[in-house]
């Protein structure tokens, strides 16, 4: 049989940063030794659990964006200037 290809977004509680707008985030990997202990076949159970956890809260930044965006079909590259 061919192998089946797909992915999973993990989530965990929100950090300071994400917490006033969602009630939970992404896991995000961000050292490559996290990279490395995901990515082995061989770390156990406990290793992996300890990797999913709230993103450090320095680690991402908020930034307003105007609800206008959800009506862009095509955004380009001025979506990401924050809103004055």
């Amino acid at each position: 049989a061919e192998p089946l290809l797909s992915y999973t977004i993990a989530t965990a509680e929100p950090n300071a940063t994400v917490a006033p707008v969602h009630n939970r985030m992404p896991v995000l990997l961000a050292a490559p030794e996290q990279w490395n202990l995901w990515l082995d076949q061989k770390a156990g159970a406990d290793a992996l659990a300890a990797l999913l956890r709230p993103a450090a809260n320095d680690l991402l930044e908020d930034i307003p964006v105007t609800r206008d965006l959800l009506k862009i079909k095509e955004p380009g590259p001025e979506v990401l200037e924050a809103m004055a």
